[in-house]
């Protein structure tokens, strides 16, 4: 008796779940995403505001898609309310080729470590679900965040995703070596770059890593959210204070298709040292060969791998002959 009773209740959930809710019946998809937006935003006496972004028209739909697409903003902003700690969350519908596609994003500090909310069983969260409805429409929904670079490009790689919003200053060779991997391995995957770093030397070293745009934290949700949908249509893009100095540097490049110095963001000192340390010379060959103090080169060297975003020696070797310094090339 009560394993049938167990299953007359999963069939009872079943069809409700397939049931159109009347919200949406009533109003349609678009206004029904607002006025839920709205109920969240005053329910919580605006501790978190709920914003919907959609396009100036929404295509009609088929009806499975529309209660997919409710029903997952519901399970996803409800995560958000529950467990992030958020004060703000953007919900981003777009239609692009036929596809709807959504975007949901808040300003929280996501999950404790090992991915679940305490005092909570762990279900996943909702994920499940929503990935679920969206698999029974053909389509797909992926989320994932790792802490380390050599994480990112597995993960990535493993996943096909499209974009990967990249940190700079990662454990395991940081964010600059994994763009570059994922720029090899996964050509497919758009990596913009969200960091606190807006000097040249990282701007310029992650657009020559692969970089698909360059986005500084202090950009607001809004803008983080429209750069990785211009970027996952082919875009690229430079956060609010970046793109005039990056366009200032292509433009000063040289002309006459003499190829730019390589690393510019390293002064002529630390080209000449870094070219050294490609021919494989120690700190002390380099002092003795340029009259320079130990301590001296040590720094130089310190600042060329910080400038580099690289963690030892052979890693700026293999920089450097890329770039035509030391055995390889150079002068």
């Amino acid at each position: 008796m009560e394993t049938e009773v167990k299953g007359s209740l999963a069939d009872v959930k079943r069809l409700v779940a397939d049931l159109r809710p009347t919200t949406l019946e009533q109003l349609g998809l678009a206004e029904a995403l607002r006025r839920y937006a709205e109920t969240v935003t005053q329910r919580s006496e605006g501790a978190l505001k709920v914003r919907i972004e959609l396009p100036d028209v929404l295509p009609v739909l088929p009806s499975a898609v529309e209660v997919a697409a409710y029903r997952i903003v519901l399970e996803a902003v409800t995560n958000v309310a529950r467990h992030a700690g958020a004060s703000q969350c953007t919900v981003a519908v777009t239609v692009t080729d036929g596809s709807l596609c959504l975007a949901v994003t808040d300003n929280g500090c996501g999950l404790p470590p090992g991915g679940q909310a305490s005092g909570h069983r762990p279900q996943g969260l909702g994920l499940r679900s929503m990935a679920e409805r969206a698999t029974e429409l053909g389509g797909q929904c992926t989320v994932g965040e790792v802490s380390d670079g050599p994480a990112a490009v597995t993960r990535a790689c493993e996943l096909g995703v499209d974009v990967v919003l990249m940190d700079l200053h990662m454990p395991g060779g940081g964010g600059i070596d994994a763009t570059r991997q994922l720029a090899a391995r996964s050509p497919g995957t758009a990596v913009p770059v969200l960091t606190m770093f807006d000097n040249d030397e990282s701007l310029f070293t992650a657009m020559r890593a692969g970089a698909r745009g360059y986005l500084v934290k202090g950009a607001d949700r809004e803008e983080i959210v429209r750069a990785v949908q211009a970027i996952a249509a082919g875009d690229v893009v430079f956060g609010a204070g970046v793109a005039a100095r990056a366009l200032a540097y292509f433009a000063a490049a040289p002309a006459g298709g003499r190829a730019a110095r390589p690393f510019p963001e390293l002064t002529d000192r630390e080209v000449e040292i870094l070219h050294l340390i490609a021919d494989g010379r120690s700190n002390l060959d380099i002092a003795r060969r340029l009259h320079l103090a130990d301590k001296t080169v040590r720094n130089h060297v310190s600042n060329v791998f910080a400038k580099l975003q690289v963690t030892d020696r052979s890693q700026a070797i293999v920089r450097a002959r890329e770039a035509g310094l030391g055995t390889t090339g150079g002068s």
